[in-house]
């Protein structure tokens, strides 16, 4: 997924896991880190409190985000959700991907931040923490500004998204024979899996 420009690419393992997630979530938070080592891949599952969690592990990858799911609610961010978007993208100097996934919606949906905040910023943010907990991130424009659209998809379509692993490459049976005249000699290739035939002069 492209979002504000930047591109996040959820492996199948992430996607697998993210869904795994999902369905097991009942009363408590859930979550992964998402870890980047080319593809986005999923840490292990973490499991949080009813309204919050702390998701860590990415085993010397890079950190690309997070996911957790939300027990009660949309998959929209809350107003910490956001909060923890911007201050991991302040910390890596980097925009870094937040999801959370909710079955009253049937969702996953994903935001980043629009640009990383500067410290002043982010300072002045952590100055409403304690009094915006329980809120939505769009009820608060001054930290909804901040990030990007969001993208979402259907959980129950994740098995649709996920590509089979492409076969390994398999060598034609190709069959040599050798043409010898008086004055020139030829050969003659014939694959055996399709019937085709080359020949190729050697004098």
């Amino acid at each position: 997924m492209t979002l504000n420009g930047n591109e996040f690419t959820l492996s199948n393992q992430a996607l697998e896991a993210m869904a795994t997630t999902f369905w097991r979530t009942r009363v408590k938070e859930r979550g992964r880190m998402l870890c980047r080592d080319g593809e986005i891949t999923a840490s292990p599952e973490h499991i949080g409190g009813r309204w919050s969690i702390t998701t860590r592990n990415c085993r010397g990858k890079m950190e690309a985000g997070d996911f957790h799911t939300h027990p009660v609610g949309p998959s929209a961010p809350s107003w910490w959700d956001a909060f923890s978007i911007l201050s991991t993208s302040y910390r890596h100097h980097r925009p870094v991907l937040g999801c959370r996934g909710a079955k009253a919606d049937g969702l996953i949906r994903c935001e980043t931040a629009r640009r990383v905040p500067t410290l002043a910023e982010l300072q002045y943010l952590k100055t409403k923490r304690r009094r915006m907990r329980g809120t939505w991130a769009h009820d608060d424009p001054e930290i909804a500004k901040y990030l990007s659209e969001s993208q979402s998809f259907e959980v129950r379509k994740v098995p649709e998204f996920i590509k089979p692993p492409a076969p390994p490459p398999v060598a034609p049976r190709i069959k040599t024979e050798e043409l010898v005249f008086a004055t020139s000699m030829f050969k003659r290739y014939t694959n055996l899996d399709t019937g085709e035939t080359r020949v190729e002069k050697v004098y």
